[in-house]
């Protein structure tokens, strides 16, 4: 009886012993994991950053964060994190985002950010020959990243009036001040208007061009009844204006 019982006294002793145990390192462990900077924290941190400091010129889609090892162990911050932009960065795309803890154990860590953006511009809304004057059906809106591309684009038709193509475009391209200039008013060879005013007396004459031209240019014009050149400028389609 009594051996059984020591026995029995001993298996509930040990049994004692190992729930202690476990209870003991569970708190141990959970102290530890207390004791680290979730990593969630900077994650959030740092997508509130870029945010916020973004001044790109278009919308921010998305800020995408390089995921950080979970093995990284720092030290939990006492206060507020706080992030960063170290010198050099660009404000789109591709960059760096540091952040830094002051108390109780200083830290600094950096991270590698990927911000996805849009701009609203006008593209081409099919292929575009060149020479040709914009119309309301050549031209449509489009979404791109204004990290590919480069130099200035439009925004509004009303920036395309009186434009035309320089050279051949492709249907989605995006429209520039490279790709088009103002409309050719004249055209080399073709008839116009050759006219001269003095006070309230006007003298027109047919003229023939002997160069393009768009408003505003001086160009070179046969005209038809003396067959002489002239310099005039031009102010309007197939009209030129000649000083008396």
């Amino acid at each position: 009886m009594t051996r059984q019982f020591s026995i029995l006294s001993l298996q509930l002793a040990v049994a004692f012993i190992l729930a202690a145990s476990v209870l003991v390192t569970g708190r141990s462990a959970g102290a530890a994991e207390g004791g680290y900077q979730p990593l969630a924290a900077i994650y959030e941190a740092v997508d509130r950053f870029v945010r916020e400091r973004s001044q790109g010129p278009g919308v921010v889609d998305g800020v995408v964060i390089e995921h950080l090892d979970p093995r990284l162990r720092l030290t939990a911050c006492g206060g507020a994190l706080q992030p960063f932009l170290p010198s050099g960065q660009p404000s789109a795309g591709r960059l760096t985002v540091g952040v830094r803890c002051a108390a109780p154990k200083p830290w600094r860590l950096y991270v590698p950010v990927r911000i996805t953006q849009h701009v609203e511009v006008l593209i081409a809304a099919r292929p575009l020959p060149r020479g040709i004057a914009l119309s309301a059906d050549a031209i449509r809106h489009g979404r791109r990243d204004p990290t590919d591309l480069s130099g200035a684009w439009y925004t509004e038709p009303s920036q395309l009036l009186g434009l035309e193509t320089r050279r051949a475009i492709r249907a989605g391209e995006v429209l520039s001040p490279q790709l088009l200039s103002s409309a050719r008013l004249i055209r080399r060879g073709q008839e116009l208007v050759l006219f001269a005013t003095s006070g309230s007396m006007t003298v027109t004459v047919k003229g023939k061009a002997l160069e393009d031209g768009v408003e505003g240019d001086i160009v070179r014009v046969r005209n038809l009844s003396s067959n002489r050149v002239v310099e005039g400028r031009v102010v309007g389609t197939d009209k030129v204006q000649v000083s008396l």
